[in-house]
């Protein structure tokens, strides 16, 4: 897992902090290999030093022009300025903004679920979503 913060989380003024696993057994310390790896990348450490660094300038940049790799200041552009690749983007944020507003009805339908003061219907009608998806909810929080 690849945590890439804002700021300097550990406050040791490093770019990358890897996070390592272990048992305490008897005072001893044990690693743990189940395969899961934890970093920390801190994005604040940018500069021209390392490829890291570089690339942490290059994801606070808001212009293509500014930044240090050229594949990505490309796909930049043609996010930013392409007419399809701003279409393409357009699509993404509509589907993100929709799904966050499905998600917010969901989660109020939830809250007056659990109230149990108002029928499904009313529920279904304050909250925007349909009859059916209103008593999947309830089945489902029942269960």
């Amino acid at each position: 897992m690849i945590f890439i913060t804002e700021t300097d989380v550990i406050g040791k003024d490093k770019v990358i902090y890897s996070i390592e696993r272990y048992i305490l057994v008897d005072g001893e310390y044990i690693p743990v290999h189940d395969g899961a790896h934890t970093v920390y990348v801190n994005g604040a450490k940018q500069g021209n030093k390392t490829q890291l660094e570089k690339l942490m300038h290059d994801f606070s940049c808001i212009k293509a022009d500014d930044m240090y790799f050229s594949q990505l200041a490309a796909k930049m552009r043609f996010f930013k300025e392409d007419e399809k690749g701003v279409e393409v983007m357009c699509r993404v944020m509509e589907k993100m903004r929709d799904e966050t507003e499905l998600a917010t009805r969901i989660e109020n339908a939830l809250e007056m679920i659990k109230g149990g003061k108002l029928s499904f219907e009313d529920i279904a009608q304050y909250s925007g979503l349909s009859l059916e998806k209103v008593k999947e909810l309830a089945e489902k929080k029942s269960a």
